[in-house]
This record gives structure tokens, sequence and C-alpha cells, in this order.
């Protein structure tokens, strides 16, 4: 009797353990139960008709895995809601709501190069490189006259060489960028500590002489192919934003008028493409000579002139 009795409070146990799971699906609203979990319910009472020593043994191997089962369907069915499960006799809440669920991040807004301008024009980046030199005054002054903004990606001993052509960019409201130190592939690109040194004894210099902090850079020959995923890494975690092109006029090869034509021609294929033009030049005489031909020609075509800002999208050549 006495075990007997004991069979039969475990299986008042047992029903208060069954009964509770429904109440609690039915309070709560859920789907909890389906044709196949409802089907599995009515198999376990007949077994459990008549026999307490059949029911001890059914109970035991069936309890936990209906209850998983049952589980399992209704986290797959409302993975938004909250979840009442049974273990080692306690209550346990999973939460999966918006409660519990940590908003990501924002990200930093980071525009991408304007294709149009306020006035609905084609937007052009002109960007400069290796100087200052003495074609410096008269490329600003060709600017100046055409009232186009562009960006200088300046050498380190040429900004030492000529300060008061650098105080004078700088005064005029031009972008200002660094172009490194040696302009040399071997020395350049010899470690991720020199890719990194190299522009902040550039940036360095620039401050010194203009007050102006920069972090766009250029790297010597383009980012492909001796930038490398890790020397790209160790610009950014220094906190400089690397800019490419992606027009060269050629004119470091021609040396005269034809790097105008040639630019203009490469612009043009531009105007489908959903990316705008950013296109480089040198400063050195030769390209002082034609540089009002190619602003006027782009501004023939509509075209607006902007300098590359820090919060733009940069343009960086990919690496294979």
């Amino acid at each position: 009797m006495r075990k007997r009795g004991w069979h039969f409070r475990r299986m008042g146990s047992g029903f208060l353990l069954l009964s509770l799971a429904i109440i609690v699906s039915i309070t709560l609203n859920l789907k909890f139960f389906n044709s196949s979990a409802i089907s599995q319910a009515s198999i376990l009472n007949d077994d459990l008709d008549g026999n307490d020593e059949v029911y001890m043994l059914i109970w035991e191997e069936k309890k936990e895995k209906m209850l998983n089962t049952l589980i399992q369907q209704y986290y797959k069915e409302h993975p938004q809601k909250v979840l009442v499960t049974g273990k080692k006799g306690n209550l346990e809440r999973h939460n999966k709501g918006k409660s519990e669920t940590k908003k990501p991040k924002k990200a930093p807004k980071v525009q991408t190069p304007s294709l149009q301008g306020p006035q609905g024009n084609h937007v052009v980046y002109l960007t400069i490189d290796d100087g200052p030199s003495t074609a410096t005054a008269k490329i600003a002054q060709i600017l100046t006259q055409y009232h186009v903004p562009a960006t200088f990606f300046l050498l380190e001993p040429n900004m030492k060489k000529y300060p008061n052509v650098l105080k004078d960019l700088a005064k005029k409201g031009f972008r200002l960028g660094l172009h490194g130190v040696t302009h040399d592939k071997n020395k350049f690109y010899h470690s991720r500590e020199t890719v990194v040194a190299e522009m902040k004894t550039a940036q360095k210099t620039l401050q010194q002489i203009t007050g102006i902090k920069t972090v766009l850079i250029r790297v010597p020959y383009g980012s492909v192919p001796y930038m490398t995923p890790d020397y790209r890494k160790a610009e950014a975690e220094a906190g400089f934003i690397m800019w490419d092109w992606n027009i060269d006029s050629r004119d470091w090869a021609f040396n005269d008028a034809r790097y105008v034509s040639y630019t203009l021609k490469q612009v043009d294929q531009f105007r489908h493409k959903k990316e705008s033009p950013v296109i480089l030049i040198h400063d050195k005489p030769e390209t002082a000579k034609y540089l009002a031909s190619l602003l006027e020609a782009l501004k023939a075509r509509h075209y607006e002139f902007k300098t590359i800002d820090p919060n733009l999208q940069p343009l960086q050549f990919r690496w294979h």
C-alpha cells in the first residue's frame, strides 16, 4: 500500500506538471499545442490507464521528450515572446523580445562622393599630388581665377622647402592632405610601421607650418599593389583616411597638352556611372601650363568642383 500510495503521489505530481504547462500556455494565449503535440499527449494518457507501474516507466521516458518537443515548437513559432520552461524544479524565463535585445550601435555617418551638386550639375574632385613646388603658386592662381576648389596631397620635404607657398594654399582655403615623406616605394612600403611613420611625420610638419591637422592621405603610386591589407589596417588604426583616384590624367607621362584630352575622354565615360570623377594631376609646370584648358572644358560640361572631405566614403583601389 505504501508503495502504491507513493506511486499515486508521483502520478499526481506528474499530472500537476502537465496541467501547469497547459494552464501557462492558455494564459499566455500561445499556440503551444499543435496537432502532433496533442496526439503525443493522448497517447501518453492511454498508456496510463490501469497500470501505475507502466505509468512510471512511460512517464519518466516521455515527459522530458514531450516537453522539449513542445518547447522547441513554440520557440520556433514565437521567437519574439516569453517562454516559460521547467528545469530542475525551477522556472526560467527566456526572453527573446525587444526588451532584452541590445540595439546595435549606429555606425558613423559616411557620405559617398556626391554625384550631383546643388544646381543639378555633376560633381568632380580635382586632386593634385607632390607639391608644393615652383609651380604651386601658378596652379593656385589659376584655380582661384576659375573659382575651383581642389585638394593638394603634399610631400613633407616640399612643405619644409616652400613653407610660404604652403601657408598661401591654406590661406586660400584649399583642402590639404598628406603624401608621405620619401615617395620611395622601397622605403615607404618597407613595413606597417614605415607607412604610418611617414604620414605622421608629414602630418606634424603640416600642422607646425599651417596650424592645420589633416587625416587625409594618398600613398605613393596609389594603394595597389604595395598597400597590403595589413598596411591599410595600420593606417586606419592611426586615424588616417586613404584616397586613391579613378581618373589618371597621365600628366606625368605626357608633359604637354595631351593630358587634357586624355582626362576629358575618361570624364565623359563617367556620365553614365554612379561614381564621381576623382582626377589625379601633379604639381608641376607642364600641368600648370594647360590647367586652364582642363578647367574650362569641365565647366563647359557643367561639372561642379568639390574638395575631398573626411566625411566622404573614401575612394580606394580594390585589393585582390
